[in-house]
């Protein structure tokens, strides 16, 4: 990709300059191979923006779904530890009711 790229530049930067040299100057010539450049890369930039934005919102998504499963999940955890201490409490009354001393 990157070799590409470059070659797509060094071509721009090639028209551009026998472009410029035809009409006489350097700086008309790199001001052309630049504009060259640009405009064939601008169309790929903004592709991969776009595609990097699709990206992102799907991250987001994803990370929405996992908040929504944390939040259910310590929903679940919390009644979880109140069943297990209503549970402590009956085992406990239930020591108390028999009378047995070493409640494990």
């Amino acid at each position: 990709m990157k070799t590409l790229t470059k070659l797509i530049a060094l071509i721009g930067l090639a028209f551009g300059a026998k472009i410029g040299w035809e009409h006489g100057g350097k700086d008309m010539a790199q001001n052309a191979a630049y504009e060259f450049a640009e405009d064939k890369f601008k169309g790929r930039a903004q592709q991969q923006i776009k595609n990097l934005r699709k990206e992102i919102a799907q991250k987001d998504q994803y990370i929405a779904e996992l908040t929504q499963q944390l939040k259910q999940l310590t929903t679940e955890n919390e009644k979880l530890q109140k069943y297990q201490q209503e549970a402590e409490k009956k085992k406990d009354s239930l020591h108390r009711m028999f009378g047995e001393d070493n409640p494990k």
